[in-house]
């Protein structure tokens, strides 16, 4: 839906509760990059989903992300103080 939309450019904001499967996290934040505020009730988030956002990669505009999976806090901490160095590098 997400590709026949073309991205769905001006969608800022989504919440997506329960699913039947979970949501691949990292397809979503390439697809729709504009995205500022993304919480998924159930979704994928694995080391590679954690480095595109670290990078800059995935979701270079998100502010917020919540997912309600199970997740190691030191390596999403690491991934925060990465992105947060690279954000800092592009100003």
């Amino acid at each position: 839906m997400i590709q026949r939309s073309n991205g769905m450019p001006n969608l800022k904001t989504l919440v997506i509760d329960r699913s039947q499967e979970p949501v691949e996290i990292g397809l979503l934040l390439l697809n729709v990059s504009t995205l500022e505020h993304l919480s998924v009730m159930e979704g994928r988030f694995d080391d590679e989903v954690m480095e595109g956002i670290a990078m800059g990669r995935l979701g270079p505009c998100l502010q917020i992300l919540s997912c309600d999976t199970l997740h190691d806090a030191e390596k999403m901490l690491s991934m925060i103080e990465l992105w947060n160095q690279n954000a800092s590098m592009v100003f």
